[in-house]
């Protein structure tokens, strides 16, 4: 079973009532230091420092010279509390601390010598007064120097001091050298540096300061506010006045705004109609408009809006536009034969139209490549050329012609070929055209020793290996067939002698060079495979090249038969 224990806190609260401040008797006299009593209107200062009460009155004594120097007053406070009494001239006070009781009698004599005190007041501007932005105006203290010479300073400060502030950040005016009575004014040079609003104080110290016994040494103006009433300064950057432009339709409007406030918007005017908008600007940079127009005069000018709803307006230049591209036809043979081994020059011609006239035509440059590769890719012969500066050939009005020329090789590849013009002219434009070509297949070889000789045989000799290169000189990868044949085509002969012949059958070949005669493949009068494949040429000055292998046995029943001669075709085909 669970035991729960119960405990009781009793709090005993105790509360001390103190009574509420009641209305106390003050009375006394004032002296001068010589013991006299002062005349009426000395003002009289009573503080209860307890309470932090104050009551000011003055000397107001019956004509009697008994009484000379009485005054009376009623302040505020609780038997007990501290009271200081103070009264003053020109230049001494009397300070004298006492108890506040029922009926308090508090005498006060004026032998303390007065320190200096100034007295201030911002006589302008007033308060809730506003000032547009970015405009100096002046804050002014009317100060009084009381009681004793001294050295005083007037200082100002500000509730926001991001809305406005002194101009060149000095806050504090030094009067080294001030003489009791002194009278004059201070001048602050201020300035508002964003919307808004902010109090103003102003303060006043001196040195070896006493109590202040009249002086106001603090003033304060309420609301001052700033405002923006002035429009965007806006100023035409470029294209400058009367400008024309012949080199693009694609033009850039820039332009500069300053304004006390944030922009709001920006817009570009076109012969008097908005063209494009921003509301995305920044003051006091070089902002900008593109826009593409056609060819024409137009006048231009930007109006810009800030946040406080004021509008400003540049001045209007004037632009006209004049831009006349090179305009080139390309012709091109269309079927282009390349030539086996070798080059074959390709003409590309171009006509060249530019509406500024023939004398504005620099020049022309070309690119032949096959329609796979770029025109912007490298120079290759299997597949790009480059003609940076082409021939000029006639000129007349309007129009120049040009001719492109390209050294083709063999292996270039076989396809559809375009031929790009592009023609520049002095402003620097430039334009392309393209015709297309088609460049045929080319099966083609070479062999590289056009006499073999197989030195003097006898009857059933079998001659040495006598090697054949074989070129690929066309732009296909090829496979190599072959046949022979001794006087005639079609004998059956692989030599034809002066007194007898050796047949066809007796000449073997082989890709092999390990490969015996018997190992070799006999020759026939009708083509057949070499088995050789040659790839195409890729890498100009490389050839692409293979190596057959022959012998040839004579026959043991033929013997001093003289000097033989004989022919074997290579044929180049379709891989």
């Amino acid at each position: 079973m669970k035991r729960v224990i119960f405990f009781l806190l009793v709090v005993l609260l105790s509360v001390t009532v103190v009574a509420p401040p009641t209305p106390h008797n003050i009375k006394g006299y004032v002296f001068h230091a010589n013991g006299s009593g002062v005349a009426n209107g000395f003002p009289v200062l009573l503080n209860d420092t307890t309470e932090n009460t104050f009551v000011q009155t003055t000397v107001n004594a019956p004509p009697v010279p008994q009484f000379r120097g009485a005054y009376s007053a009623t302040i505020s406070g609780t038997d007990g509390d501290a009271v200081a009494a103070y009264s003053w001239n020109e230049t001494h006070y009397g300070l004298t601390n006492a108890t506040l009781a029922s009926t308090t009698e508090i005498n006060i004599t004026l032998n303390l010598t007065r320190n200096p005190e100034l007295n201030i007041s911002i006589i302008a501007p007033l308060d809730n007064t506003s000032y547009n932005g970015s405009q100096e105006f002046n804050l002014t203290v009317n100060a009084t120097l009381l009681g004793a010479d001294g050295s005083c300073n007037v200082s100002i400060s500000f509730g926001n001091g991001t809305v406005l502030n002194e101009t060149a950040g000095n806050l504090t005016r030094a009067f080294p050298t001030l003489t009791r009575g002194d009278n004059f004014l201070v001048n602050f040079t201020l300035l508002g540096y964003v919307l808004g609003y902010s109090s103003i104080t102003a303060t006043s110290i001196c040195e070896n300061e006493g109590p202040i016994l009249e002086a106001q040494t603090m003033d304060m103006l309420e609301n001052i506010t700033i405002v923006d009433e002035e429009v965007p300064v806006v100023t035409l950057v470029a294209p400058a006045n009367n400008t024309l432009n012949k080199t693009s339709n694609l033009v850039n409007f820039t332009y500069n705004v300053t304004d006390f406030s944030s922009i709001g918007n920006c817009s570009l005017l076109l012969n008097g109609a908005v063209n494009l908008t921003s509301s995305s600007v920044t003051k006091g940079v070089v902002q900008n408009f593109t826009t593409v127009l056609s060819n024409g005069a137009y006048n231009w000018s930007v109006n810009c809006t800030d946040t406080s709803g004021n509008e400003g307006a540049s001045l209007t230049f004037n632009l006209t536009l004049e831009v006349y591209y090179p305009e080139p036809n390309v012709s091109v043979e269309s079927a282009i034969v390349l030539t086996a081994g070798s080059v074959r020059t390709v003409e590309c011609n171009a006509s060249v139209v530019d509406l500024d006239g023939e004398a504005n035509i620099v020049n022309a440059s070309s690119i032949f490549h096959i329609d796979s590769v770029a025109p912007g890719a490298p120079d290759d012969a299997n597949d790009h050329y480059t003609n940076s500066t082409c021939s000029e050939v006639a000129a007349f009005g309007n129009e120049k012609n040009f001719t492109c020329t390209f050294d083709v090789q063999y292996f270039a590849l076989n396809g559809t070929w375009l031929c790009n013009v592009t023609a520049y002219d002095v402003e620097g434009l430039n334009a392309t055209a393209v015709d297309t070509a088609v460049v045929d297949p080319l099966y083609a070889l070479n062999v590289t020793d056009t006499l073999m000789n197989f030195g003097d045989l006898s009857g059933n000799d079998i001659s040495a290996n006598i090697s054949q290169n074989v070129s690929n000189i066309g732009n296909q990868q090829i496979n190599v067939t072959v046949y022979g044949y001794g006087g005639s085509l079609g004998d059956n002969n692989a030599f034809s002698c002066a007194t007898d012949n050796v047949s066809v059958e007796h000449m073997r070949f082989a890709v092999n060079i390990t490969a015996g005669y018997s190992e070799k493949e006999a020759l026939s009068g009708s083509l057949q495979q070499l088995r050789l494949s040659i790839p195409k040429q890729t890498v100009l000055g490389s050839p692409s090249m293979n190596t057959s292998y022959w012998q040839v046995q004579i026959p043991l029943n033929v013997s001093d038969i003289g000097v033989c001669n004989g022919t074997i075709v290579f044929h180049a085909e379709l891989s």
